[in-house]
């Protein structure tokens, strides 16, 4: 019980932890865990009015269903999709999804590295992002 008690009251680290620049927000499921995390949102960002949010969300919501998507061909693991406000990738792959908000201008080399370079710290971090061990 402590520790998720502990897990609780931890907030969620900042977006800028991740260290990388391009990045405006990020949602991650470990699903081998069961567990999501989020970034705390920083001043300033383009995400902090409820209505930016909601459609950022929604826009993930578009990505999840194309990454389960049960068609002729399969569902796809990697999912682009650019507007005047973000660059929206979906990644799904073993043990994870990935659902990440970048600059709208970034080129897709550039938004794959960044998602590398997130997922790279998200896999780092997931002890302390994640509940991981329970004694009984």
């Amino acid at each position: 019980a402590s520790a998720l008690a502990a897990a609780l009251a931890a907030p969620s680290p900042p977006l800028e932890a991740a260290g990388v620049p391009e990045l405006l927000h990020y949602a991650y499921t470990a699903t081998s865990l069961g567990q999501s995390t989020s970034p705390l949102l920083p001043a300033g960002s383009p995400y902090a009015e409820p209505a930016a949010l909601e459609r950022l969300l929604r826009r993930y919501q578009r990505a999840q269903a194309r990454t389960h998507a049960k068609g002729r061909d399969g569902p796809a693991h990697e999912y682009f999709a650019a507007s005047d406000s973000e660059l929206v990738v979906a990644w799904r792959g073993a043990g994870f999804e990935l659902y990440v908000a970048l600059w709208p201008l970034i080129q897709l080399p550039a938004a794959a590295a960044a998602c590398s370079q997130l997922l790279r710290w998200l896999r780092r971090e997931e002890k302390a992002l994640f509940l991981t061990y329970t004694k009984y």
